[in-house]
């Protein structure tokens, strides 16, 4: 790395977004990670619920059950949305140090 490039890093580039991105995985967690008695994570148990509700919305016309379908599935939707927003922070964060780097890292 020439003194050039490394000013260019030093100067643009703040390492406490390694560590707000490390926060962003934290809070992740919740939703992706196995528990600690080894169940799925909680994401993937309500799409499960969320495939039921719509097999007796959709295939089986259990429009009754239709409010429950909409209610989980806006749930989700804000969820996941949540979900993308963390990870778009840890990809601008890395997209931002990659801009940074040398021509040779080795260097």
């Amino acid at each position: 790395m020439t003194e050039e490039e490394y000013l260019r890093l030093y100067q643009n580039f703040e390492t406490r977004r390694l560590l707000d991105a490390v926060d962003a995985v934290d809070r992740l967690r919740d939703d992706l990670g196995d528990d600690e008695d080894g169940r799925p994570p909680e994401l993937r148990s309500r799409l499960l619920k969320l495939h039921t509700l719509a097999m007796a919305v959709v295939n089986e016309g259990a429009r009754s059950r239709a409010a429950a379908l909409f209610e989980l599935a806006d749930d989700l939707d804000m969820q996941v949305s949540q979900m993308l927003t963390e990870l778009e922070s840890i990809q601008d964060t890395l997209d931002a140090l990659m801009a940074l780097a040398p021509e040779e890292p080795g260097d």
